[in-house]
C-alpha cells in the first residue's frame, strides 16, 4: 500500500467485515480520496459503510481539507445512489475514462 493511503477496517468477533482505503494524495488533484470502499454481503444494512465514511471525513477534516473526492461507475449504481442519499454529488469535471467506452464518474 501506498504510504500516503490508510486502509480503514471494522470487525465484528475479531473477523473483517468492511475496509475502505483513504488517499491523503491522490493521483490528481490536492483533495484526499476515498477508494474501495467494500462491506461483506451478509453485514449491509448495519451502517457499518456510513461509519467508515464518517471516519474518512474526519481524517479529512483533521488534515484542514473540506472536500473529498471518490469515483464509482455506471456498475455500481446501488453504491452511487447510497453516496447520493449520504450527500456525495458528482462533479462532471472529473470524470475520466479508463478505456474507451467506460465512464469513471
Amino acid at each position: 500500500m501506498a504510504p500516503d493511503t490508510e486502509r480503514i477496517a471494522a470487525f465484528l468477533d475479531g473477523e473483517l467485515m468492511a475496509s475502505v482505503l483513504l488517499c491523503r494524495k491522490p493521483l490528481k488533484g490536492d483533495d484526499p480520496e476515498i477508494r474501495l470502499l467494500a462491506v461483506l454481503p451478509h453485514v449491509r444494512g448495519r451502517g457499518i459503510a456510513r461509519q467508515l465514511m464518517d471516519e474518512c471525513e474526519l481524517r479529512v477534516s483533521r488534515m484542514g481539507k473540506r472536500r473529498v473526492v471518490l469515483h464509482s461507475t455506471h456498475l455500481m449504481s446501488i453504491a452511487r445512489q447510497w453516496y447520493e442519499r449520504s450527500g456525495y454529488r458528482r462533479s462532471e469535471a472529473i470524470d475520466f475514462y479508463p478505456v474507451p467506452g467506460f465512464l469513471v464518474m
